[in-house]
C-alpha cells in the first residue's frame, strides 16, 4: 500500500521565524522543522524521495508518513483507548451562564460594562443542574467553573 502523509498531521509556520511546527496528534509527535523540509511536506516531495531519503524514514518513524491501512489502525485503537479513559473519568461539567464574568474582581477593567439582565436565570440554572443530577446520577461530576448557585 502507497505511504500518505497522516491526515492527523498539523504543519505551521512559527511566528516570527522561518522554522515550522509539525504535530501528529494520532501519534502524539511535534517538531519543529526548518522551512525546506517543511515546503518538501506540503509539495508531497518528501514522499516522492522513498524511504533512502533520511527525512522521509524520520517523519514516518514518527507516524507523519504512514500508510492507509496502519493509519486507520492506529486511529482506532487511540479512539478505543480515549473512550476506554473517558468512562474511567469523572464527568467534567462548565456551565456558562452568560458572557459577564462572575468573579467581581477590584481591579477588574469590565466592571464598569453593563451586561444585559436575564430575568430567568435563576431558573435556567435551577433547571440545568437538575438536569445533570438526573443525566448523570451516579457519575463523579466536576464543575469547572464557579456557579451563581454556589453563592447562597
Amino acid at each position: 500500500m502507497p505511504d500518505i502523509l497522516s491526515r492527523h498531521n498539523i504543519l505551521t509556520p512559527l511566528h516570527n521565524k522561518t522554522d515550522w511546527l509539525l504535530v501528529n496528534l494520532l501519534h502524539q509527535q511535534a517538531d519543529v522543522i526548518e522551512a525546506e523540509l517543511a515546503h518538501r511536506i506540503r509539495s508531497g516531495e518528501v514522499l516522492d524521495a522513498g524511504s533512502a531519503d533520511p527525512d522521509y524514514r524520520e517523519l514516518a518513524e514518527k507516524g507523519y508518513i504512514s500508510d492507509d491501512a496502519s493509519e486507520q489502525s492506529a486511529y482506532r485503537l487511540a479512539y478505543s483507548d480515549f473512550i476506554s479513559a473517558r468512562d474511567e473519568s469523572e464527568v467534567q461539567v462548565f456551565y456558562v451562564p452568560g458572557y459577564a464574568c462572575n468573579f467581581a474582581c477590584d481591579y477588574c477593567y469590565q466592571d464598569g460594562y453593563t451586561h444585559a439582565a436575564h430575568p430567568h436565570q435563576d431558573e435556567v440554572i435551577d433547571a440545568f443542574f437538575a438536569h445533570t443530577d438526573e443525566a448523570l446520577a451516579g457519575s463523579c461530576l466536576l464543575y469547572t467553573s464557579p456557579s451563581p448557585r454556589d453563592r447562597g
